[in-house]
């Protein structure tokens, strides 16, 4: 009779553990291929037929969350919102909407301390409806898991753009906080592209910002300060 020990025991158990996640890794990178390759080749290269098609609705039915198919799947869904025209086809504009909101709830349960997904969801919420309390919530969670990256920083920035006076004075200073971060924690010319970029949010709070940034970074502001806008 063979006898297997307790350590070899665990070692097979934990093998063929390993072996079941490979499989299923495997079978998951045939099946999403085409929803991984379209996000990798960039979308806005397909036509909508094109995304729609490969948009597939198992990555949230089987609750898929591998990154790489999960951004490829919000990014097909953005695109999508970004291609309708709400006056010309207002049903073709509300149901790319709702998809990307359901995206992007999924991609949050996997990807939580992903900031651009919070600040993305703040984007797709205010296409529909501007309510204060909960765009700040989605684009203060955005600042708290990604306070200095840079691509994070853009989407609110973005966001807050879009809002009523009434609403971005609601969020007290996050939008300068934005500035802030912007100016002061990027690499040199990350942070000169950006202030050329925000050169009209930058002037505006030109004489918040000054006293709060480092004395090396000051000319940045300073330069789009003087500038015609």
């Amino acid at each position: 009779m063979l006898r297997v020990g307790k350590t070899n025991l665990v070692y097979l158990v934990v093998l063929a553990l390993f072996l079941v996640l490979a499989v299923r890794e495997a079978v998951q990178s045939i099946r999403f291929s085409d929803v991984v390759f379209v996000g990798k080749r960039g979308v806005s290269h397909f036509r909508s037929e094109v995304l729609m098609r490969q948009r597939d609705s198992a990555v949230l039915d089987e609750g898929v969350c591998r990154s790489e198919i999960v951004s490829a799947d919000v990014l097909g869904a953005l695109e999508n919102v970004n291609r309708q025209d709400i006056k010309a086809n207002y049903d073709g504009w509300a149901e790319a909407t709702t998809q990307a909101d359901v995206s992007l709830r999924h991609a949050l349960t996997c990807m939580p301390l992903r900031g651009e997904l919070w600040a993305w969801m703040a984007l797709v919420k205010r296409q529909a409806a501007e309510n204060a309390s909960e765009l700040f919530s989605y684009l203060n969670m955005s600042y708290w898991t990604a306070p200095y990256e840079l691509a994070a920083i853009r989407l609110r920035l973005e966001a807050e753009q879009s809002f009523s006076d009434e609403t971005l004075n609601s969020f007290g200073n996050l939008q300068e906080k934005d500035l802030l971060s912007g100016l002061t924690f990027l690499p040199d010319f990350e942070a000169k592209t950006f202030a050329e970029e925000m050169q009209p949010l930058v002037r505006r709070n030109a004489e918040d910002l000054l006293p709060l940034i480092p004395a090396e970074r000051r000319p940045l502001v300073e330069a789009q300060a003087g500038g015609q806008g």
